[in-house]
C-alpha cells in the first residue's frame, strides 16, 4: 500500500479498498457525490509550530535543499505513479470515482 498525505482521503480509501475487498467502501470515497465526498471528518493539528513559508528560505538554502531531496524526489514520483496506478485500478473494479 502507497498512500500520499496530500492526498490524505483518497489514501484512506485506496487502503480501505485493499484491507477490505469485500466490504463497501465509506460512502466519503466517492467524490462524484459531492456531499458524501464532504462527509470526510479530518483534523489538521499544527502542534503549535509556528507559521512558516518557503518564502522564507533563502536561494542558497533552495540550492542546498534541491541537493539534500533529490533522491527523495525519484522515490515519491515512483510512489505517486504507483498510487495512481493503485487507485484507478480500484476505481475500475468497484465502478466508483475517487480521484
Amino acid at each position: 500500500f502507497v498512500g500520499l498525505t496530500e492526498r490524505y482521503q483518497e489514501s484512506l480509501c485506496l487502503f480501505a479498498a485493499l484491507a477490505s475487498p469485500d466490504l463497501d467502501l465509506p460512502a466519503f470515497c466517492n467524490c462524484a457525490d459531492e456531499m458524501a465526498w464532504q462527509s470526510f471528518n479530518s483534523v489538521h493539528e499544527n502542534y503549535g509550530a509556528p507559521h512558516h513559508s518557503v518564502a522564507d528560505i533563502t536561494v542558497e538554502e533552495h540550492r542546498l535543499l534541491d541537493a539534500l531531496v533529490s533522491d527523495d524526489e525519484v522515490l515519491y514520483k515512483a510512489a505517486r505513479e504507483r498510487f495512481e496506478r493503485d487507485m484507478h485500478a480500484v476505481e475500475r473494479k468497484r465502478k466508483v470515482r475517487i480521484l
